[in-house]
């Protein structure tokens, strides 16, 4: 939107722009479109003004709401990458073809982006441990651990990712 407006030529030159209060503009607990009317007057700088000739001095600024949408998305055990893992200890994943549910929200044409095929997780093995408080030494077993899915700004998952992982100590394989 753009508004004449009247006062000295250096005052006017470092005018860009009309900066008006964010709470103007909150947009929380908004379920459907809004339009804002802003007087514009309030804003300018001290010694700046509308121009005589302009009879409407409001700025509609219009807010439009998407409602984000959930989805389950499926990602294959292949596209699961393990780091971290200490040096005297073994491990194994599930089988390549084993399927994992990941449950998302975010916008639709954030949703629609995602290729399922691409996408992938990391399980840092090495956090987990030291989350847990668990001594590498006593590492043997079968654990769920979360996995960081790799998503695009503005999609989140809903619950963790857990990737099932066997572990044994390298000393107890060589026996």
């Amino acid at each position: 939107h753009e508004t004449k407006i009247a006062g000295s030529e250096s005052l006017l030159n470092s005018v860009n722009n009309i900066v008006v209060p964010a709470a103007l503009l909150d947009v929380t607990g908004l379920t459907e479109d809004y339009t804002a009317e802003i007087n514009l007057r309030s804003y300018l700088p001290v010694g700046v003004q509308i121009a005589r000739d302009v009879t409407d001095t409001t700025a509609k600024v219009k807010i439009t709401v998407e409602q984000e949408l959930e989805r389950t998305l499926k990602m294959t055990s292949g596209n699961v990458k393990v780091i971290n893992v200490p040096k005297d200890i073994m491990y194994e994943t599930a089988q390549s073809h084993e399927i994992y549910d990941v449950a998302v929200v975010g916008l639709e044409r954030d949703l629609d982006s995602i290729d399922e095929a691409a996408l992938k997780a990391v399980v840092d093995v090495g956090a987990w441990l030291e989350a847990q408080d668990i001594d590498n030494d006593t590492l043997d077993g079968t654990y769920y651990i979360p996995a960081e899915v790799e998503l695009p700004e503005g999609v989140f998952t809903t619950q963790p990712v857990e990737i099932r992982i066997s572990f044994l100590q390298q000393e107890l394989f060589s026996e």
